[in-house]
């Protein structure tokens, strides 16, 4: 099997993206007047889920155009 960079890289952004959506949701809360109070987690499990499902999208897609030659 080929070992891409992109591939670790996609899984590690993953996993901190869900790990951050965890701590997200345990930190957010409504306070008494209904003003939701977030933490910075919030945008950045988004970011790191998104980015990880590119890199594996693209890692799969450069292990089957490398496999075809």
């Amino acid at each position: 099997m080929v070992k891409l960079k992109t591939f670790k890289t996609g899984v590690i952004m993953l996993i901190f993206g869900i790990a951050f959506g965890i701590h997200a949701n345990l930190r957010t809360y409504v306070d008494n007047e209904g003003f939701l109070h977030e933490s910075f987690s919030t945008p950045m499990s988004a970011i790191l889920v998104i980015t990880g499902i590119i890199l594996l999208v693209a890692s799969s897609l450069i292990f089957c155009l490398k496999t075809k030659k």
